[in-house]
């Protein structure tokens, strides 16, 4: 919810990862360090490379143009992580959208995951 607050405003977050995140006195999970943050909309696109690799949207991999669908891409992403522990080959997963869905998962969870993965 608070990151669709923030895109209603007209405002990315860019930087969605679970240190951003923090629970608050009244037990709600609260967003925050909006560092990175940039104003979008009326059909701007950003193109600034900024975030942390292991949460960086295709987008941002290969140097494209951007809007909000990169800040649901990292929400995906606290679901799966790409990280490697080489730097090129997460950088390669991320480009190529390449992750092998554990066989743990209910099909919930892999429909969440593959869902919010075509946001982006």
């Amino acid at each position: 919810m608070g990151i669709q607050h923030c895109h209603q405003k007209g405002l990315l977050h860019r930087d969605i990862k679970p240190e951003n995140f923090v629970w608050g006195c009244d037990g709600k999970l609260k967003l925050m360090d909006f560092a990175w943050s940039a104003p979008f909309g009326g059909g701007r696109r950003r193109q600034t490379l900024c975030r942390t690799l292991d949460y960086l949207a295709p987008e941002l991999v290969n140097g494209s143009f951007y809007h909000d669908a990169v800040d649901r891409w990292c929400l995906g992403v606290l679901l799966y992580e790409f990280e490697d522990e080489n730097v090129k080959v997460t950088k390669l997963n991320i480009r190529d959208v390449m992750y092998d869905m554990p066989s743990f998962l209910s099909a919930g969870a892999q429909n969440l995951i593959d869902g919010v993965r075509g946001s982006a």
